[in-house]
């Protein structure tokens, strides 16, 4: 897996980095100026948009909360938080948001995305052997499986210039 906390020390410090093993878990994004956290009750209990990862296989994934614990950069916002595990890795930005809204706050999910995979290439994560991912999940009711963004001149640019596949959903599966 990743060797994120020599690259970024301050999650280790401000405990932005966690490993589970568990078939299925959530992630929120609980306010403002709070990091996200795997939600440790059922989403029967959730308002939405949270965020669902299922691990068939029971194998470590790694979780890592980035907006407001890895970067605190009120200026240029990053996405909320990453998945992954020893070849896939997701950054994910959830937003709430419904109607005519949506695709000016789309816009502003991709923009914090596009934001974070700069600041983790400046910092030379070295993601050899990684697909890298990207996901906007904005104020979904219930599950969505990944599909390509239909923003497709910003996914041109994510798989162009980053390298990285751009998705819209609200949940993921590790194989």
């Amino acid at each position: 897996m990743l060797n994120i906390a020599a690259v970024f020390p301050q999650c280790t410090t401000n405990a932005c980095l966690e490993t589970t093993t568990d078939s299925t878990f959530t992630v929120i994004d609980p306010a403002e100026d709070k990091k996200s956290i795997i939600y440790k009750g059922g989403i029967d209990t959730l308002s939405p948009p949270y965020f669902t990862i299922h691990n068939r296989t029971n194998k470590p994934i790694g979780f890592l909360a980035i907006d407001h614990c890895l970067f605190f950069d009120h200026d240029n916002e990053k996405c909320d938080f990453a998945v992954f595990d020893n070849s896939v890795f997701c950054f994910v930005e959830i937003k709430r948001g419904s109607g005519r809204k949506k695709g000016k706050i789309r816009k502003k999910a991709i923009d914090q995305l596009r934001a974070t995979i700069i600041a983790f290439d400046k910092c030379n994560v070295d993601f050899t052997g990684y697909k890298r991912e990207a996901f906007v999940s904005v104020g979904y009711n219930e599950s969505f499986p990944k599909v390509k963004s239909r923003s497709q001149d910003a996914g041109k640019e994510f798989e162009d210039d980053y390298n990285v596949e751009l998705f819209q959903g609200s949940e993921i599966t590790f194989q």
